[in-house]
């Protein structure tokens, strides 16, 4: 079982390593400082890097966390993820979407190749268990990173899955 604050941590680090990467030694050398950063920060100072309140009470009030290795079949990414309008649906539904109208200097390519590499296993993404649906999840965190490892075929992966509190409504 893990705490809220081993997920905290990788929603921060994930924020912290946006970007559009094509050097592998450069991205990794970032990812272990970035991991030894934000693992010293106090619990206050980790929740104010979380700009998102609702997200941060969503995160500390799940009914429980664990790690998973989950097929990315059964995630749902965000609304228009990364801005891209014409994105919606399943991870598998999105990559297809994007192969389809997606720009060719979209960082969806640079992160793809990062994931061939196996550069994301140190990063899961985060997952809340669907209520309508508790076979399938609602990526709150990872909808890049889950799409680009779908580009290269890769279709189970490691993720933090929390159970939203049935009174909170954190959803899209």
């Amino acid at each position: 079982m893990l705490s809220s604050r081993d997920v905290k941590e990788a929603l921060v680090l994930g924020n912290a390593l946006k970007g559009n990467w094509s050097d592998y030694e450069a991205f990794k050398t970032m990812l272990r400082h970035q991991k030894a950063r934000i693992a010293s920060l106090s619990d206050l100072a980790l929740n104010d890097l979380i700009q998102d309140k609702k997200r941060l009470l969503a995160y500390d009030t799940a009914t429980l966390w664990t790690l998973e290795e989950v097929r990315l079949s059964k995630c749902r990414v965000w609304p228009h993820m990364g801005g891209r309008k014409f994105i919606t649906g399943s991870v598998e539904e999105a990559a297809a979407l994007f192969l389809q109208h997606g720009k060719t200097d979209d960082r969806l390519y640079s992160m793809a190749k990062m994931a061939e590499a196996d550069l994301f296993s140190e990063l899961p993404i985060i997952l809340f268990r669907r209520k309508k649906s508790p076979e399938g999840f609602r990526i709150d965190d990872g909808c890049n990173r889950a799409v680009a490892i779908w580009l290269v075929g890769i279709r189970v992966v490691n993720a933090y899955v929390g159970t939203v509190r049935a009174d909170l409504n954190h959803s899209w």
